[in-house]
């Protein structure tokens, strides 16, 4: 499944001293087992007030979908499943959640190529097109998928811009390998000092500026000593 130029507003970073609105789910076999999606218990202490019995699920593509929450053990339960099947979510899967208000969630999809899914569409798509790709920062060298590398750098690319919510910017260098794709080489080191990233810690890069040799990818930050569980 190719990656997405999503049409919709992307999901953004929290203002500093705002609870956090967001939590993510590695989609495991068990989840799919039992069709039903547990809710970091962190993330219910914070928000358990505006949960209600019935959750919205907004997908970027403008459809939403109305699941359960169960009140005892905190599931996305009745209508999981069919979210599940309708989007092809399978093990491996990555989705990112944000609370927006009156138990409505935000929801991006990621397969196993850490590339944003294509949605089905939706005739009421906006305007703006965005893309989103995940990866986890492993060392002094980061690879780009090979899906968002063919469809959005060009071959004669050389350097892309990071940026985060707080609008500073990293230049990054970036190398093709003979047999194709990319990875980011020099700035990265830098850009994971900066921003104290470290093994088992999550970015999600949104394209924002793409011209012929040129992009600036906006990065969302996850933790892994701040997950919620």
């Amino acid at each position: 499944m190719p990656c997405t130029g999503r049409k919709a507003n992307p999901i953004t970073p929290n203002s500093l001293g705002e609870p956090p609105l967001h939590f993510f789910k590695v989609i495991l076999p068990n989840n799919l087992a039992v069709k039903k999606l547990g809710i970091p218990g962190n993330f219910v202490s914070r928000f358990a007030d505006e949960l209600s019995a019935v959750a919205k699920l907004s997908i970027p593509n403008g459809h939403d979908w109305q699941v359960t929450i169960d009140g005892k053990n905190i599931w996305f339960q009745d209508g999981w499943h069919d979210f599940v099947q309708y989007y092809s979510v399978s093990t491996g899967y990555f989705l990112v959640f944000k609370h927006a208000k009156n138990s409505t969630f935000e929801v991006l999809i990621f397969d196993k190529t850490a590339c944003e899914i294509q949605y089905p569409y939706n005739a009421e798509e906006a305007v703006n097109d965005v893309e989103n790709s995940k990866f986890r920062p492993p060392s002094k060298n980061m690879h780009v998928p090979i899906k968002f590398v063919n469809k959005y750098i060009s071959s004669k690319a050389r350097f892309i811009t990071l940026q985060i919510s707080n609008e500073k910017e990293w230049l990054v260098r970036i190398k093709k390998f003979n047999t194709g794709g990319f990875r980011i080489t020099k700035g990265w080191a830098r850009f994971l000092k900066d921003n104290d990233l470290k093994g088992g810690d999550i970015c999600i890069f949104e394209l924002m500026i793409r011209k012929k040799h040129y992009l600036t990818l906006k990065v969302l930050v996850y933790h892994a000593a701040m997950k919620l569980t």
